[in-house]
């Protein structure tokens, strides 16, 4: 019996310590393994390549936006995987969009700053355009639609009661991918 609670004992302290341990690490490192409400879980990490371009210090798939108004008018896209593009930057069609608005109105020139963020929804557009977007200065917002997953019929996930657990989510996320490489 003193045997069974001292096991008991040390695989509790494990557990607790490996539980510390991740998330101190996701703290510093983070992954999409672990659950993360907001809309910052999937944004491209600052100044880390993508397709060959070298995302901006905010994380999104463009230039560096300046904070400084140039003449013109400034448009911000702000919406999903299909505003951010998973195509190289040249071909991503805010890229294209701007030389196009800017050739028809050589006078007043065009600004289109892309703010798409992987894996985001409605929810968190609204988030993103005031706590990011409006510091910008836009004169205009389009928010980048997509009616599979952002029609208002879709809810959103409930987070499921093993992602409270680091270590828990760890363990099934090695799963998941376990079965995924043995069916291939």
């Amino acid at each position: 019996m003193r045997f069974a609670g001292q096991v008991i004992i040390v695989v509790l302290i494990t557990f607790f310590l490996g539980e510390a341990a991740l998330r101190a690490y996701n703290h510093f490192y983070p992954s999409h393994i672990f659950y993360d409400d907001s809309y910052n879980q999937y944004r491209g990490k600052p100044h880390s390549e993508y397709l060959g371009f070298k995302l901006n210090s905010m994380g999104f798939l463009d230039e560096e936006f300046d904070s400084q108004r140039k003449n013109g008018y400034r448009i911000i896209v702000i919406g999903d995987s299909f505003v951010r593009g998973i195509v190289p930057y040249e071909f991503n069609w805010l890229t294209l969009l701007e030389p196009q608005l800017n050739r028809a109105n050589p006078q007043n020139p065009v600004e289109v700053l892309n703010m798409g963020i992987p894996r985001i929804g409605p929810v968190e557009y609204l988030p993103l355009l005031v706590r990011e977007g409006l510091s910008l200065k836009p004169d205009m917002v389009v928010v980048g639609f997509f009616t599979g997953n952002d029609y208002p019929g879709s809810k959103p996930e409930k987070r499921p009661l093993y992602s409270y657990s680091y270590i828990v989510t760890l363990l099934n996320y090695a799963i998941k991918i376990n079965r995924k490489v043995e069916t291939g």
